[in-house]
């Protein structure tokens, strides 16, 4: 359709709603719509094709928001347009009855929306994105999931967002944030229906999968120095491929704030990105009895790396967050020595085939899981773990290595059936006194993220590619 009938028709189209006017301005008017604005020439098209007008004749009132219902409008009269060239659809009981019932049977609408209130910017964009038949939704850019910090590749809303972005019709802010729960605003409306309507206002941007940063950039400790309380923890999931992040913000010893998320890792936007994040206020009994006061559970955010190696934190919920700069809090890897005393050598401490040899492989698990754990391996740089790991092999003989080579399968194997059922491999440990001791660290993350971390760099020694 050429713009000539474009505006000859949208004037039908969207009579009756908050945003239609006659089309032909030469220039704005509007004194709250300032030249140098961002959405000065989007309101300006939409405006010359008919498409929106002002809330009077010298005001657009571009901050103000629609309803959900005048959004089912637009979108109804944005598919039916798109599909027959007219727009017959009339008000109904209520006004906007008409327009659902439309919605609903053409499958741009799910469940009713409160619809007298304001509409997010990620249900508009999913209604409008919903109305524009599949075949005007060509995609012009290159933009992988999980490119905008803010919206996450698995979030419900996501698809159909990330689907106008790949037409030009949705590009977010100058960071590339899409701020799905922000109320849409009448300027946004603006650019999101002239996009839609005209394919000559698309816009034509690209967000690089190349980035440098890689999620193991993030995992580690954190801590925030201005404060001196803060601290992060990001570690891999047990879900893959998620990672658990904890936040704790210590009040005083016996209170702290805590805030935990599972995030995944965007390659195309380099941000550590999550939804329902938790905030908690936690207080200890003089026993240590925690007790977890539940403030939130709707959080949406990112983390991001800056230039000089600090990590920015942004929460839709949490105005604090932007104060912190985290720093990572350098984890100190054990030195070839250690690595062969308290690993290799306990290891191949154990004399196979002789009496208590079974007992002897569970303290040796013990102490070696302990000596993990103890080091935060989780957290330790593998290049460097890997590099130690090989020197103290090195300088170590024949024969020690032999009886390392000779126990080490069978401790990896024991300590897989422990970790899949602790519970049937308690007794075995705890004949050999190392169950009391191995108790609270079968529940931690971390320790078996610090024994996963020795196990595996210490059969991918020597590959500096760590495969």
């Amino acid at each position: 359709m050429n713009k000539q009938n474009l505006k000859s028709i949208l004037a039908a189209v969207l009579c009756a709603v908050v945003l239609t006017v006659p089309a032909g301005a030469a220039e704005l008017t509007f004194r709250d719509v300032p030249a140098d604005a961002w959405y000065y020439n989007d309101v300006l098209t939409a405006v010359e094709d008919g498409l929106v007008n002002g809330q009077s004749a010298d005001a657009f009132c571009p901050e103000d928001s629609i309803t959900a219902a005048e959004a089912v409008k637009l979108a109804a009269c944005i598919r039916q347009k798109k599909t027959t060239d007219a727009v017959t659809l009339k008000n109904g009981d209520p006004w906007y009855a008409t327009y659902a019932a439309f919605a609903k049977e053409n499958g741009i609408l799910g469940e009713d929306p409160d619809w007298n209130s304001p509409i997010s910017r990620a249900d508009c964009m999913v209604l409008f994105g919903r109305a524009l038949p599949e075949e005007e939704n060509e995609a012009i850019n290159d933009i992988p999931d999980g490119a905008f910090p803010d919206l996450a590749a698995q979030s419900p809303k996501s698809e159909e967002i990330y689907r106008l972005a790949r037409a030009g019709i949705v590009q977010g802010d100058e960071k590339h944030l899409v701020h799905p729960d922000d109320p849409v605003r009448r300027c946004e409306v603006a650019a999101l229906l002239t996009r839609v309507m005209n394919a000559e206002s698309r816009l034509s941007f690209n967000l690089s999968t190349e980035n440098p940063v890689r999620a193991s950039d993030f995992t580690g400790m954190w801590q925030d120095r201005t404060s001196g309380r803060a601290s992060l923890t990001v570690m891999s999931s047990e879900e893959y491929p998620f990672y658990d992040v904890k936040i704790v913000w210590g009040d005083s010893a016996s209170s702290a704030g805590e805030w935990t998320m599972k995030a995944s890792f965007s390659e195309a936007a380099g941000r550590m990105t999550y939804e329902n994040g938790e905030m908690a206020f936690v207080t200890y009994d003089s026993n240590g009895k925690e007790t977890r006061d539940v403030h939130w559970s709707d959080g949406q955010g990112y983390f991001s790396l800056e230039a000089d190696g600090t990590m920015r934190w942004q929460d839709s919920r949490e105005e604090r967050s932007a104060e912190f700069r985290l720093e990572r809090v350098p984890v100190r890897t054990p030195s070839p020595e250690q690595l062969t005393d308290e690993f290799f050598r306990v290891v191949g401490g154990i004399e196979s085939g002789t009496a208590g040899a079974s007992l002897k492989q569970a303290l040796a698990i013990r102490d070696v899981l302990q000596f993990a754990v103890r080091n935060d391996l989780w957290a330790a740089d593998a290049g460097t773990l890997r590099d130690n790991l090989l020197t103290a092999w090195l300088a170590m003989t024949d024969e020690e290595r032999g009886a390392f080579d000779a126990n080490f399968i069978s401790l990896l194997t024991r300590m897989r059936d422990a970790w899949e059922d602790w519970d049937a491999a308690r007794g075995a440990f705890e004949d050999a006194g190392a169950a009391e001791a191995m108790d609270p660290l079968m529940d931690l993350r971390s320790a078996r993220l610090s024994w996963d971390i020795l196990t595996s760099n210490t059969l991918t020694m020597g590959n500096s590619a760590g495969q």
